[in-house]
């Protein structure tokens, strides 16, 4: 390596190293200090080459008496000054800060890549004669490593804090900038190595390669369109699902009924909605537990899946009320109910049950030319449900007087204090 580029290349490495660790008075001061060191350094070899005498860089290039004629290249010097405008900007705090070291840090990266595939494309002869590289080795791998140490440095915060993510973005960035990054390398490389064979026209080479770079970035964009496409599905549906059924939650059944409702409107057909109540379930979560009653729930929402259509819109929009809506006339709506009732009368004779699964519903019907809205509908329906509700209620108080004459009995369920009479 060239003296030069030794010395830029130990105060870049102590000066990262510097900004990594826990900042304390004399890091705070010492940091800029090795940034603004390198900036110099590089600015005067730059300047150098303008004017072919710095007396301040002439200790440079005598070691022990021995006289090295060599100094470090335009390029690197460039690639130097890159890397220390960048670190003196880590150094500062404030939003503006964080901004522009990203900038400087793209910056160092192009800088950085010109110079190593520069050499490389010499050092492999790809235009097919060996080609005069000024800058050597030495430098080339400090220069790479001080500039993904940068980019790590980066990842703290700022734009380049993706790669450090956990979540799809940062899985997407570490997959997709490998591949970005070297794809293009390849391309020149291929290029030329066409182009020296002869085996075609230089036109038809350059047409080839460019229909290939413009269909690999379609691929990298629908890959990543894809990609967001899938995360945004999960997204909503964690939004508009409820976690333990699976069914739509409240806000995704207003959402999707409302659109089903609109489009039963403009066909012109019946449209209906039904509510559906768990019975019991306070009196199963206090016999038996949360866990039972959570199972109770999701063996509703079973029930409700088997009984409907894929088409219809199925929601629990309660901790024990389920709702459903779709494109019913009332008498296809009237034998859904008959059929949830069936299922659940299989399920408890079958099975043994401390508590039967009950299910109470009720429903309404929206005709052709029906104004009601959404909200009129379920209103409705809820009405309706609490009706059936009471009805059932009272059935069961009617057969218990049967069983037991002596005790007291509800002439009526209200849900509130009730009137009671001597059986």
């Amino acid at each position: 390596m060239k003296p030069e580029s030794a010395a830029a290349s130990l105060l870049s490495a102590l000066c990262l190293m510097l900004l990594g660790t826990g900042q304390t008075r004399w890091k705070r001061w010492l940091s800029p200090l090795l940034a603004g060191a390198v900036i110099l350094l590089a600015m005067l070899v730059l300047f150098k080459y303008v004017i072919s005498y710095v007396p301040a860089l002439e200790a440079f290039s005598h070691v022990h008496g021995v006289v090295l004629p060599m100094r470090m290249t335009p390029q690197s010097a460039g690639a130097f000054l890159a890397l220390g405008l960048t670190m003196l900007a880590m150094t500062v705090e404030g939003r503006v800060a964080v901004w522009l070291s990203d900038v400087l840090t793209l910056v160092l990266c192009l800088l950085t890549f010109t110079v190593v595939s520069g050499y490389l494309f010499g050092e492999w002869r790809v235009f097919g004669i060996p080609a005069s590289v000024a800058t050597s080795p030495g430098t080339l791998i400090c220069l790479l490593l001080l500039t993904i140490f940068t980019v790590l440095r980066r990842t703290e915060n700022g734009i380049f804090s993706i790669y450090a993510g956990g979540g799809n973005g940062g899985n997407l960035a570490r997959i997709l900038s490998p591949i970005l990054l070297l794809a293009p390398f390849f391309r020149e490389a291929t290029r030329v190595r066409i182009i020296g064979v002869g085996v075609m026209p230089p036109h038809y080479i350059t047409a080839l390669l460019a229909s290939a770079a413009a269909v690999f970035s379609i691929s990298m964009l629908l890959y990543l369109v894809w990609r967001i496409n899938g995360m945004e599905t999960e997204i909503n549906a964690l939004a508009l699902r409820d976690e333990l059924t699976g069914l739509h939650n409240l806000r995704g059944f207003h959402l999707l009924a409302e659109q089903a409702m609109r489009m039963a409107q403009r066909s012109k057909v019946q449209f209906s909605v039904m509510f559906i109540d768990l019975d019991d379930l306070k009196v199963i979560n206090d016999s038996l537990g949360h866990q039972v009653g959570s199972a109770y729930i999701s063996e509703s929402a079973a029930i409700l899946r088997t009984t409907f259509r894929d088409t219809d819109v199925l929601g629990r929009i309660g901790g024990d009320e389920f709702a459903v809506a779709g494109q019913f006339s009332r008498r296809s709506i009237a034998t859904a109910a008959n059929r949830l009732k069936e299922v659940c009368a299989r399920k408890n004779s079958s099975e043994g049950r401390e508590y039967p699964l009950s299910l109470s519903v009720g429903y309404v019907t929206l005709d052709e030319a029906g104004k009601e809205t959404l909200d009129d509908l379920m209103a409705n329906a809820d009405e309706a449900m609490y009706q059936a509700k009471r009805l059932k209620k009272e059935q069961r108080w009617r057969e218990r007087a049967v069983l037991h004459p002596d005790e007291t009995v509800p002439t009526k369920s209200t849900g509130e204090s009730a009137e009671t009479v001597q059986k």
